[in-house]
């Protein structure tokens, strides 16, 4: 027993550096090794402690759809996709990863005792990348004037810390959320953690500009608040509901101006927009270093992050159009696809949901919508019926993500790895009746 219990706190250590070491450019190596590790790890826990991975019926179908989507993938590599050698390479290093990930999640969060202690254990190690993200940018910050919104020595830019932090906040705000309403834990994590680790994630997302990452937080704040109200409604009384929907309201606001004062391009972000969906009349989208940016009706540049999003956005929907049944799954779909007509050096299109649809067409989409909405109704049903605390983190870290990749291109490299083992972690235990291991306050 006690042999079986060493097992698994190695396993928890190393999940642990894997998860710290994920972000970390350039540490390719050392990600593949600890996950080997962790691999190594996991199966000796199993035989020394004994335990068995169970499967719980209610997880079938997203089982079933995560390899339906995998097979569809691997036969248009084969017989469509045009570029065979290029999708199976993708294949073999983005995907298959990936799945890896999830199913050694699924077995680590097996159905046992140690639930709280994997959440609690996945939400430090977040905690603790986001620290130190902020702190690296802080000491740029007095040294240079300004947050390194691009590469740093932690992450490789305000994508991948606001992504990082986004997940974080998932897990810190319904953690929170159930110990004000609910008077249980979701991890053995004191509250006066979680208050900072939330103040963390929303300063380090303003700090490094990361307005996509500021758009995450503060809809998963309203709706966490909705959600937990709503269910909530009738124990808590008029007052109650109407304190917290205001409390709720006037947070999104207070994130949403401050976002607004601090990012200057959100006041010229309508006129880009309409410039932006004109793909006819200008072609910076293309490629910039040929084709000049369109200008405002001040003579100023359009917002070029924006303007070149939503460009390829529309590209996108005609490429769809074109290839619905893909052109082979890569992180680069997009720009394959685009070359096959066009001149340009553009690679992915900044939405995960272009690049997916591009790659996979329009199958392999439905696919991965059919796989991600029967997780999330997995974790919203067991925290409706039965008040699963880690299956409304399972909902929200799933929905976050899906919102997530319509305006980024997260559904890659490291971030699709974590996703798909967060999930991994989550899906067992909202997938079984309530936690008879959550602690009570």
């Amino acid at each position: 027993m006690k042999a079986g219990l060493g097992g698994e706190n190695c396993q928890l250590a190393l999940l642990a550096l894997f998860i710290f070491v994920l972000p970390i450019p350039e540490t390719i190596a050392l990600r593949y090794a600890l996950f080997a590790a962790l691999v190594l790890a996991s199966a000796f826990a199993a035989r020394v402690g004994g335990a068995k991975a169970a499967f719980v019926p209610e997880i079938r179908w997203p089982v079933v759809l995560l390899l339906a989507l995998t097979g569809w993938l691997l036969l248009q590599a084969l017989t469509i996709s045009g570029y065979q050698t290029l999708a199976l390479r993708e294949i073999k290093s983005q995907w298959l990863p990936s799945l890896v990930a999830f199913g050694l999640g699924l077995f680590i969060a097996r159905p046992s005792e140690a639930g709280p202690r994997i959440v609690s254990v996945a939400m430090l190690t977040m905690l603790a990348q986001s620290l130190f993200s902020l702190l690296f940018g802080i000491f740029v910050w007095l040294e240079e004037g300004a947050f390194p919104v691009g590469a740093t020595d932690w992450t490789a830019g305000k994508l991948e810390i606001s992504y990082l932090n986004n997940l974080l906040l998932a897990f810190l705000a319904v953690d929170l959320a159930f110990r004000l309403f609910c008077r249980r834990t979701a991890s053995d994590l004191p509250s006066w953690l979680l208050y900072v680790g939330i103040v963390l994630v929303l300063v380090s997302n303003l700090a490094f500009g990361a307005r996509n990452g500021i758009i995450g937080s503060v809809l998963l704040v309203v709706s966490l608040c909705l959600v937990v109200v709503l269910r909530e409604a009738r124990r808590f009384g008029r007052r109650r509901v109407l304190a917290g929907l205001g409390l709720c309201v006037t947070l999104a606001i207070v994130l949403g101006w401050s976002n607004f004062q601090l990012d200057v391009r959100w006041q010229k972000f309508s006129e880009t927009a309409r410039l932006a969906w004109d793909i006819d009349t200008y072609h910076a989208w293309l490629d910039e270093t040929r084709f000049s940016l369109p200008l405002l009706a001040d003579g100023e540049e359009v917002d070029a992050s924006a303007y070149l999003r939503l460009a390829w956005m529309r590209v996108g929907t005609r490429l769809v159009a074109e290839y619905p049944l893909g052109v082979g799954y890569s992180r680069n779909a997009f720009g394959h696809a685009l070359r096959r007509t066009e001149a340009s050096s553009v690679g992915h299109s900044h939405s995960g949901i272009v690049d997916l649809a591009v790659g996979a067409g329009i199958p392999g989409l439905l696919l991965w919508l059919g796989w991600s909405f029967a997780l999330m109704g997995i974790g919203l049903r067991r925290y409706v019926r039965q008040g699963e605390a880690r299956g409304l983190i399972l909902f929200f870290i799933v929905a976050g993500f899906l919102g997530r990749m319509l305006l980024d291109s997260i559904n890659r490299d490291h971030m699709l790895l974590l996703f798909f083992l967060l999930v991994g972690l989550l899906l067992p235990r909202a997938a079984t009746a309530p936690d008879k291991d959550a602690r009570h306050v």
